[in-house]
C-alpha cells in the first residue's frame, strides 16, 4: 500500500510539472496567456465579426470562477511575426471543457471530435492542433478559439502553447499518459477487482462486505470511463446522469462496505441511506429523461449527501482505530483519509471553489484504495480457506477416531452379548446341575460330606467366574463385594471370624473381565489356603489405596500357624497366584501377618497375602 501511495503522489507531482518543464526547456515555444474573450453571446457557428466586443482574460479561464454563464465562448489572440515559420507549427491546449475548435486567420485549423450535441468530451486531455504550412504569414496573425461546454457556465480554457509541432508532441504524449493511460489502468484494475471479489461474494453470500466492495469496484470502473471515452453516442443529460449515478453508487456502496467491514449495524442509518439512494436514483432518472437543467442542481445535492455518508462511516472506522489499534485498521484509515481528501479536492473543483486542473486527483488514489482493501479481503478469504482446510483435516481425524471407536464399541457389544450368553448358559446349565445335585445330597443325611463340599466349592467357583465376567464398572469395591457374597457362607461353615475392611478407593475405569477374573482367583485362592491349611480362627480381608495414591492393595491375613516361604513357593497354588498377578501387572507379596501378630496357635506367625494393583495397570489388558 505504501508503494501505491508513493506512486500516486509521484504521478501527481509529475503531472503538475510536465507542462512547465516543456515551456522552460524547449526553445521556440510561445505560451499564450493574455487573450481576449467575446463579451456578447457567442454566435452559434460563424466567426465573430470585426465589430464584436472583446474583453481581456488571463489563462487559465475557468467560467465557474469568472462567472461566464454561457455554453459557448470565443477567445482571440493576436500574434505578430517578423518572419513566417519555415516548419510545421502547432497549438497545444492543455485543457478545455468540453471541446474546442481553432481558427487561424479566419480558417479552421482543426477540431477534435464533435462540436454539436452529443459533444465530444475532451475535458481530460490536451488537444494538439497542427497549423498547415502557409497559413501563418508575416505581420499580424489572428488566432480564434471556440470553446463549447455543457451545462452552460461550466466551460474552461486552460493554458496554451504555440510553436514547432515536434516540440509540442512530447507534452501532448505526457498528457495522454497521465490523463488517459492511468485512468485506463484504473478501469482495468477496478473491473478486475470487482470480478474477483464479486466471485468470492457469490461463494460467500453471508459476507456482504464482499458484495459491497464488488459494487464499489464496478461503479469505479464505470465512472472512470469519462476520462478516455470522448464520443459516447449519448446526449449530454444521459451521459451526465450515468456519471452521477456511478459516483453516488461508489459513495453509498462505500458507506455500506465500511459499516459491514467493521461489523457495525446502525439500522436507522442503513435504512436512511438505502432510502436516500433509491430516491436519488429515481429523481435523477426522471430529470435526465426530461433533459431538465435541474438535473445538475439535484446531482450536486446528491453528491454532498453521498459524501456525507462516507464521512459518517469513516467516523465508525476511527472509533475502531481508537479501540483496536491494529496494523490493519491503521492502513485502512490512512487509505480512506487519502481517498476522502482527494475526493474533497475534486468536489471543490466541481463546485468552483478552486481552479480546475486537467483530470481529477482522486483517480490516482483510487488504485490505492482498491489495492489496499482488495488485498486485505483476498487475504481474509485465503485465511478462511486455510482455516476451512485445517478444519476439514481435524474433522477427518475426528471422524476416523469416531469410526474406530464405533468399530471398537461394536466389537465390545458383540463380546458383551457373547459373554452374557455364556454366563446365562453357565448359570442355567452347569449352575443348575450343581444346585440340583447339591440339593439332592442335602436331602440325604447319609450322603458323603466330602462330595457336598466339592459341589459347594464348584458352585461357589462358578458363581465367582460369572461375577468376574459381569464386572463392567470401574469400582473395585463392587468386585470384592461380590467375593464377599460368595465366600461368606463358606467361611461361616468353616467357623472363621471374618473381618472385612474395605475402604473407598479411586475409580480405576472399566475393569476388563480378564482383570476381574484374575483378581478374584488370587483372592479366592488366598481364602481357600487359609481355610484348608492355616489352622486359623480369624481372617481379615482389607482393601485400601496406598499412601502415594498410585496403587490399590488387597490383603488377606489370618492368625494361623504361618508357613515357610521357601517351602510354600514349591507349591502349585502360590505359583499360579504369582502368574495371575503378573498377567494383570500386579505384585503379589506373601509374608507373616501383621494385624494378628500377638495371637493364634503360633503367635506371630500368621499369613499375610497382599496383592498390589498399580492404577496404571488397569485398562492395558
Amino acid at each position: 500500500m505504501l508503494l501505491s501511495a508513493l506512486l500516486a503522489v509521484g504521478i501527481l507531482a509529475s503531472k503538475q510539472l510536465y507542462f512547465s518543464s516543456v515551456v522552460a526547456n524547449a526553445e521556440g515555444l510561445i505560451e499564450l496567456t493574455g487573450l481576449e474573450r467575446l463579451v456578447a453571446d457567442a454566435p452559434p457557428a460563424d466567426l465573430p465579426g470585426p465589430l464584436a466586443q472583446w474583453e481581456p482574460v488571463t489563462l487559465p479561464d475557468d467560467w465557474m470562477q469568472s462567472g461566464y454563464p454561457n455554453g459557448v465562448a470565443w477567445y482571440r489572440y493576436r500574434l505578430d511575426l517578423n518572419v513566417p515559420p519555415g516548419r510545421l507549427w502547432g497549438i497545444l491546449l492543455k485543457r478545455v471543457n468540453l471541446n474546442a475548435a481553432v481558427y487561424l486567420n479566419g480558417r479552421l485549423v482543426g477540431q477534435i471530435g464533435a462540436m454539436a450535441s452529443p459533444i465530444s468530451r475532451n475535458w481530460a486531455r490536451a488537444l494538439l492542433y497542427s497549423i498547415p504550412s502557409g497559413l501563418m504569414h508575416e505581420g499580424r496573425n489572428e488566432l480564434k478559439i471556440k470553446v463549447i461546454c455543457h451545462p452552460a457556465g461550466h466551460g474552461m480554457l486552460g493554458r496554451m502553447l504555440m510553436g514547432p509541432r515536434e516540440l509540442l508532441v512530447p507534452a501532448e504524449r505526457r498528457s495522454q499518459f497521465f490523463n488517459l493511460e492511468v485512468p485506463r489502468f484504473v478501469v482495468a484494475l477496478s473491473a478486475m477487482m470487482g470480478l474477483v471479489i464479486g466471485g468470492i461474494w457469490l461463494l460467500r453470500r453471508r459476507d456482504t462486505e464482499y458484495g459491497w466492495f464488488a459494487l464499489i469496484s464496478g461503479c469505479a470502473a464505470a465512472h472512470s470511463l469519462k476520462y478516455f471515452v470522448t464520443d459516447t453516442g449519448l446526449n449530454e443529460y444521459t451521459w451526465d446522469w450515468f456519471q452521477f449515478m456511478t459516483f453516488t453508487g461508489i459513495s453509498f456502496a462505500l458507506y455500506f462496505f465500511l459499516m459491514r467491514y467493521r461489523d457495525v449495524r446502525v439500522r436507522r442509518a442503513d435504512q436512511l441511506m438505502a432510502a436516500a439512494w433509491t430516491a436519488i436514483a429515481v429523481v435523477l432518472s426522471v430529470l435526465a429523461a426530461l433533459r431538465s437543467p435541474q438535473l445538475y442542481d439535484v446531482a450536486m445535492l446528491a453528491v454532498l449527501l453521498a459524501f456525507g455518508s462516507n464521512l459518517y462511516a469513516m467516523s465508525h472506522v476511527l472509533r475502531q482505530l481508537l479501540v483496536t489499534r491494529s496494523a490493519e485498521i491503521y492502513w485502512i484509515t490512512l487509505c480512506i483519509v487519502f481517498l476522502l481528501v482527494t475526493v474533497t479536492f475534486d468536489l471543490a473543483q466541481v463546485f468552483g471553489f478552486v481552479a480546475r486542473t486537467p483530470g481529477e486527483v482522486s483517480v490516482y488514489f483510487l488504485p490505492l484504495f482498491l489495492a489496499t482493501f482488495g488485498g486485505i479481503m483476498l487475504f481474509r478469504f485465503v485465511t478462511a480457506i486455510r482455516e476451512r482446510d485445517q478444519l476439514m483435516v481435524d474433522l477427518e481425524g475426528r471422524v476416523a477416531v469416531a469410526a474406530e471407536r464405533i468399530v471398537t464399541l461394536e466389537k465390545e457389544r458383540a463380546l458383551a452379548q457373547q459373554r452374557e450368553a455364556i454366563m446365562r448358559d453357565m448359570h442355567d446349565g452347569v449352575g443348575g446341575h450343581l444346585v440340583s445335585s447339591l440339593a439332592l445330597l442335602e436331602r440325604q443325611p447319609e450322603a458323603d460330606l466330602v462330595l457336598k463340599d466339592v459341589l459347594r466349592g464348584a458352585l461357589t467357583d462358578l458363581r465367582l467366574m460369572i461375577d468376574s465376567l459381569d464386572a463392567d464398572s470401574g469400582d473395585l469395591g463392587f468386585l470384592l463385594g461380590s467375593l464377599r457374597d460368595r465366600m461368606d457362607p463358606v467361611l461361616e461353615r468353616s467357623g472363621f471370624e471374618v473381618i472385612w475392611a474395605l475402604e473407598p478407593v479411586p475409580s480405576v475405569g472399566a475393569i476388563s473381565p480378564h482383570h476381574a477374573l484374575q483378581i478374584m482367583r488370587i483372592l479366592q485362592e488366598a481364602l481357600t489356603n487359609a481355610i484348608k491349611h492355616a489352622q486359623a480362627g480369624r481372617l481379615r480381608i482389607a482393601m485400601q489405596a496406598t499412601a502415594d495414591g498410585e496403587a490399590i492393595c488387597c490383603t488377606v491375613e489370618d492368625d494361623g500357624s504361618g508357613f515357610a516361604a521357601a517351602a510354600v513357593r514349591r507349591g502349585r497354588g502360590l505359583l499360579n497366584m504369582e502368574r495371575r498377578a503378573t498377567a494383570v501387572g500386579a505384585t503379589l507379596t506373601v509374608g507373616p501377618a501383621l494385624c494378628f501378630a500377638a495371637s493364634g496357635p503360633a503367635a506371630g506367625s500368621g499369613t499375610r497375602v497382599q496383592l498390589r494393583l498399580p492404577l496404571t495397570s488397569f485398562g492395558r489388558y
